[in-house]
């Protein structure tokens, strides 16, 4: 991109009497000015059509300051040439004030990227929608438009400044156009592309730290908007290879300063990233990134992917159809890009203004809000309706520790996303979707209506739409068309399905817009109809829990997902000290040091559920047993070979929930098929290495068939063994659905939470961890024996010693297994090492 406007100049220096009408005369004459073009030898003057010269002008320092844009870079370049008296450019360097409403009560800020140019990075074609566009769209015609232009030009050989430098000059030059006190008590957003954040978030960071130097702007009172931003330095190679790229092609000297800047992962951006998140007074912010990849170099590639436009645990979200240059450039309201950042805007706006403002924005009707008797609504202005299960004053639920990851990206999410919108909170049983829903719930139950709906078959789904209708009552019939009375006895003479769908009409009004509905386990309903069902379609935002991972892509919603893995350790050590605090006789009885809390919870491999089922397993039932110390015996239990115990554990189900195998038990049966080829891998997968990040144990599976030959007498599951590719996948596919482990990402293989693995062979029984484990065995001494094998050798070593490892867990003797002589002394080989 050029570091000039191709068509556009700058006109400075205008009398702040001079009209706009004067102006665009001024416009047509340096338009007008004669171009020579040949034409068949001779030279001919054209005419600039009046038309197509668009303008700007507002007002700048005490002056006025305007824009043209010209059909075509030959007239640009002509009008240069004949300014006068004025000062013309195309450079659009420092601040441009492109629009400036009677009354503006917000300005809004654009920070171009890399080697861009202030006016070129938001035009498409002759439209420049800061300019043209958004003075035009509410309520952003009493706005402040300007932008601000930096030397990031790959060229010059003569500027060296770098990040921090961009930054201070950002904060300067805005600060001094805000100068009146009206002026500094008002809002500022920036918008900004590509590099453009990182100098916005390099300036937040100065501003927060030396706020006495730029009386014109207030941390409180600004927010970002970053469009492929790639804040962590972009997490993919390709992005600093195309950067150095450019660099060596222009021949520039500023290789050094802005390369390492973006690289993936550097301390400067790590370390500004930390900063950042350490502000004492923190901006509201959201994050877009790109869809479609950018030809670089002769090939294609996303040149910021999601990973990178993320920002301190705050997801960034897509705009689809744009690349890195495009999606900050749109022609027409209607591009789905421009109505997500009017979005974005508007959502900041609320956020900066002070909070009796913000409610102002969103006063409901009557019929928005509870009967006058409703016992469990506290009576004040800005609340909203709440129903379901949890959300009752009087069951207060327990504190959520940790989670605050996942819970600033669910709230960012419920900010930024657009009408008929779901979003999916996923993990293995007992990881904490439903605390996170609950959490969710109670942060919004004064900004918006909020339904929690738990349902597990066709009868408790009706019930539950059927309890939320009776509580809202005759509320929901349409006041405009009858008085109270009236409604009252339209909703007693209707039947209860009616009554539902009354409320469903009820959750259309424009005063209900803001609606969140929130169902629990969603993919225990287990068929689709159900689930469709579960669903009003009505309902603008729902936010599901689930187990499976991929539901939220079979709804016809814009969709959106979140994935919550295993908790950090001190997170479960917190809960497990809450409910010791809880449970003062006991733990009277059992003192728990904090060290011994950590091992508990390393045990446990973060698990939430299980950590407070062993806090009542040890509180409980082992402090019965003579030992002084029941929490050092629970740790034996888990990491010895006392099988039966740590069964007993298992299944132990605390009074009033559910136990660990119960939850284990839920996601087999949700299953395509319970007893099917999943459940059978599941099986083989608890005697392989599974929780090496580096090592892909599916391939056991993918390379039986190039790495040995098995015999069906030998092998009771050869059907299994020696199935295609396609059957192996869809096998594991279905493990993912019902999340028995966390998904392949990337690089990173599938791997299974060893918890999920324990329940798995205490469900076998002694007889099928015999049955299973003999041909692993089998599979991995002919494989190793074969010397056209498909994987390395000491692949199937730690699959044989994970073996070794579930042998004397369970107490089992390699002698048990039926192993022909050879394989048994290869097995013994192995023991002795370890």
């Amino acid at each position: 991109m050029p570091s000039f406007a191709t068509k556009t100049i700058r006109v400075k220096g205008l009398s702040s009497d001079l009209t706009q009408e004067e102006f665009d005369q001024l416009a047509r004459e340096l338009g007008s000015a004669p171009l020579k073009k040949k034409r068949f030898f001779r030279s001919s003057k054209e005419a600039i059509p009046v038309e197509s010269v668009t303008t700007s002008l507002a007002p700048q320092f005490g002056e006025q300051i305007g824009t043209i844009t010209f059909p075509s870079e030959t007239r640009k370049d002509k009008a240069i040439g004949q300014r006068g008296r004025w000062s013309c450019d195309d450079k659009f360097d420092g601040i441009t004030v492109l629009y400036s409403g009677p009354r503006p009560d917000i300005d809004i800020c654009a920070i171009h990227g890399l080697n861009g140019n202030a006016f070129n990075t938001w035009s498409s074609d002759s439209v420049m929608w800061l300019r043209d566009l958004l003075p035009k769209t509410e309520p952003f015609e009493a706005s402040r438009v300007l932008t601000f232009g930096y030397n990031s030009d790959l060229k010059d050989r003569n500027s060296l400044s770098r990040i921090q430098e961009w930054s201070i000059d950002l904060l300067n030059r805005v600060g001094s156009l805000r100068t009146t006190e009206e002026e500094m008590k008002r809002p500022i957003i920036f918008i900004c592309h590509s590099l453009g954040g990182l100098v916005a978030r390099q300036a937040m960071i100065r501003l927060d730290g030396y706020p006495h130097l730029y009386n014109g702007i207030k941390s409180n009172l600004c927010g970002l908007i970053f469009l492929s931003t790639p804040h962590s330095g972009s997490g993919e190679a390709d992005w600093n290879k195309f950067l150095v790229n450019v660099v060596e092609v222009i021949g520039g000297v500023r290789a050094d300063a802005i390369v390492n800047s973006l690289r993936s992962f550097n301390p400067l951006s790590a370390r500004a990233n930390e900063d950042f998140g350490n502000l004492k007074v923190s901006p509201p912010y959201e994050c877009f990134y790109e869809t479609r990849e950018t030809k670089v170099a002769g090939t294609s590639r996303l040149v910021v992917t999601m990973a990178s436009a993320s920002l301190n645990g705050k997801a960034a979200m897509p705009i689809s159809e744009v690349d890195h240059h495009t999606i900050c450039k749109y022609d027409s309201k209607f591009r789905g890009g421009y109505r997500c950042i009017i979005a974005s805007l508007l959502r900041l706006k609320g956020l900066l203004r002070n909070n009796v403002a913000a409610v102002a924005l969103r006063q409901l009707t009557p019929n928005g809000m509870p009967p006058i008797d409703a016992r469990h609504y506290p009576l004040a202005p800005d609340r909203r309706w709440y129903e379901g299960r949890g959300l009752r004053p009087e069951r207060q639920p327990r504190a959520l520790h940790g989670r605050q990851t996942e819970l600033q990206s669910l709230h960012d999410l419920l900010v930024i996303c657009q009408r008929h919108s779901a979003i999916a909170v996923t993990g293995i049983g007992g990881i904490g979707k439903t605390e996170v829903l609950l959490e969710i719930a109670r942060q919004q139950i004064n900004q918006m209506n909020v339904f929690f709906i738990y349902a597990k078959d066709e009868s408790s789904l009706k019930g539950a739409y059927h309890y939320i209708a009776r509580q809202l009552g005759h509320l929901v019939i349409d006041q405009d068309r009858s008085s109270q009375s009236t409604a009252l006895d339209i909703w007693n003479n209707l039947t209860q399905d009616e009554k539902v769908d009354r409320f469903k009409q009820w959750l259309r009004r424009p005063e209900n817009a803001e609606t969140l509905f929130l169902l629990d386990d969603l993919d225990g309903l287990k068929s689709q109809e159900l689930i469709s069902d579960a669903i009003p379609h009505e309902a603008q935002t729902i936010l599901f829990s689930s187990r499976n991972p991929v539901l939220c892509e079979q709804l016809n919603r814009q969709s959106h997902h979140i994935r919550l893995c295993s908790m950090e350790q001190d997170d479960v050590v917190q809960i497990m000290e809450e409910m010791l605090q809880k449970m003062s006789e006991a733990a009277n009885r059992t003192i728990f040091s904090r060290e011994k809390l950590q091992q508990i919870a390393a045990a446990l491999e973060g698990h939430p559920m299980a950590s407070r089922v062993a806090i009542r397993y040890i509180t409980r039932v082992l402090v019965q047993e003579a030992s002084e110390e029941p929490d050092s015996t629970f740790l034996g239990i888990m990491q010895g070979s006392d099988f039966e115990s740590r069964k007993h554990f298992l299944e132990y189900r605390p009074v009033g929930e559910q136990s660990i195998m119960d939850a284990f038990l839920t996601s087999r049966q949700r299953l395509q098929d319970p007893d099917g080829i999943a459940w059978k891998l599941m099986q083989f997968s608890a005697f392989l290495e599974t929780g090496d990040p580096t090592l892909d144990f599916r391939q056991f599976f993918y390379q039986i068939s190039r790495s040995c030959r098995l015999q069906p007498s030998s092998f009771p599951d050869y059907d299994v063994l020696t199935a295609s590719k396609v059957m192996i996948s869809e096998g594991f596919a279905d493990i993912e659905a019902v999340s028995f482990g966390e998904p392949a990402v990337g690089s990173i293989p599938a791997k299974f939470h060893p918890i999920w693995l324990d329940c798995t062979l205490q469900c076998m029984g002694e007889s099928n961890r015999i049955r299973y484990m003999r041909q692993v065995l089998m599979i991995c001494h002919l494989t190793v024996s074969n010397p056209e094998r498909g994987l390395s050798p000491a692949v199937y070593r730690r699959h044989v010693k994970r073996c070794i490892d579930v042998c004397k867990a369970f107490r089992l003797d390699t002698s048990s297994l039926s192993l022909t002589m050879e394989v048994c002394e290869w097995v013994a080989g192995f023991s002795a090492e370890r």
